[in-house]
């Protein structure tokens, strides 16, 4: 049966490229944002094509909670770009954010930062795969993503997605050099990455309930009203920017 739950091997693989990821964009970013380097722009519209519309448009409101009808081309467009922002293909990312929906606030639910005895822990869990609480599968979260084991292309993507990241990687600084590898593929990616520790680390209080943070939606697009989307999961009718991109291509 096709793994859709992380296995001890995919977590390793992914805090690995999380960790790796959040080095050289930490790393080196300040001092293009310092010089004012134009190519930023570029590396802001990868931003928003892996991280707002692969990831919180895609991966979040269309595989995950169906709350839209797309065309084809763009659900295989948000597919394809989903992966670069999770760094993993949508059958893992789904099942995990189901699980977090479920379990929101709890000792099962994945991420939530205020359930463990170390705050440290309980930090690492909101970013980190190899730390987050996810069991395996029960017949409720299978029928939660069987739309996407059923789907060729996004299981092509479950299993390659970290030869597609790897790979794109080695190649822009193969062939565009370290400057590229930086500004087309790290820090895209680093803010897709950092937006979602950002977003389980935010929208919690120390009591453990769950907020809405409007601030959130201007940094990382549309993300911000947690409490209302755990309300109501397939309503993104105030989930601004997105709404207005979910609104152009929905069929």
């Amino acid at each position: 049966m096709t793994e859709i739950i992380p296995t001890k091997y995919d977590r390793h693989y992914l805090t690995i490229t999380y960790l790796l990821i959040t080095f050289f964009t930490l790393g080196w970013v300040w001092q293009y944002i310092w010089n004012l380097d134009p190519r930023l722009i570029i590396t802001y519209i990868l931003a928003v094509l892996v991280g707002t519309l692969g990831t919180n448009v895609g991966y979040h409101r269309l595989f995950t909670h169906k709350a839209f009808r797309t065309s084809k081309f763009w659900y295989n467009f948000l597919a394809f770009f989903g992966v670069y922002g999770t760094v993993a293909g949508p059958v893992g990312w789904v099942a995990t954010h189901l699980h977090h929906h479920r379990h929101l606030g709890t000792d099962m639910d994945p991420h939530t930062p205020w359930t463990e005895d170390s705050w440290f822990v309980g930090w690492l869990r909101t970013f980190l795969p190899y730390w987050m609480n996810i069991p395996q599968p029960d017949v409720k979260l299978l029928v939660g993503v069987r739309h996407l084991l059923t789907n060729k292309f996004i299981m092509f993507l479950h299993k390659w997605a970290p030869i597609q990241v790897y790979g794109t990687g080695i190649v822009i600084w193969l062939l565009f050099g370290f400057d590229w590898f930086l500004l087309a593929f790290c820090f895209p990616i680093g803010y897709s990455l950092i937006s979602q520790f950002f977003v389980n680390w935010f929208h919690y209080d120390i009591d453990f309930v769950h907020k809405n943070r409007k601030w959130i939606n201007i940094v990382i697009g549309g993300e911000g009203n947690h409490k209302e989307h755990h309300e109501r999961p397939r309503d993104y009718s105030n989930d601004y920017p997105i709404k207005y991109f979910i609104d152009w291509i929905k069929t």
